[in-house]
């Protein structure tokens, strides 16, 4: 295969999608061993943090999360046992239910940003000039924006 007939679209988004997983699994390594905390949990903490209330409903929160009913259920599970997080029935609506972030969960989360500010930083921001950052923020926003306004 020459060069001519690789679509430049192709590898950009096979180079993004190569780079947000090396990015996630050592951000998700430098969580563990700096804040003790996994990625994944720090994340569900994150979108509590900014729910009013600190709350949100289970089919919400994993949308918000990219995840699956059945994928939230299990991350919610563990982070109940090391009481992260509870379980609430919705008022007024018996079916659903609402992740809420309790005190140590609060706690865990800020504890845990220093770290994480820290791991996005060497591994991410210092690799960028103020401008690329700027430049890859507006693109990465055009790609999102419509798929938003979709689903």
């Amino acid at each position: 295969m020459n060069d001519a007939s690789v679509d430049p679209k192709q590898v950009a988004y096979s180079r993004f999608m190569a780079a947000h997983a090396s990015l996630r699994a050592a951000i998700s390594e430098l969580m563990e061993l700096n804040a003790k905390l996994p990625l994944e949990f720090y994340e569900v903490l994150v979108i509590l943090d900014g729910e009013p209330e600190n709350s949100i409903r289970l089919s919400a929160l994993a949308d918000k999360a990219c995840l699956s009913r059945s994928g939230l259920t299990r991350r919610l599970d563990r982070m109940e046992r090391y009481g992260l997080v509870k379980r609430k029935q919705c008022e007024g609506d018996r079916r659903g239910a609402d992740a809420v972030l309790t005190k140590d969960g609060a706690q865990t989360l800020e504890s845990a940003k220093p770290a994480y500010a820290a791991a996005v930083e060497a591994l991410f921001g210092s690799k960028l000039t103020t401008g690329e950052a700027k430049q890859l923020a507006a693109v990465m926003n055009r790609l999102i924006e419509p798929l938003r306004s979709n689903g």
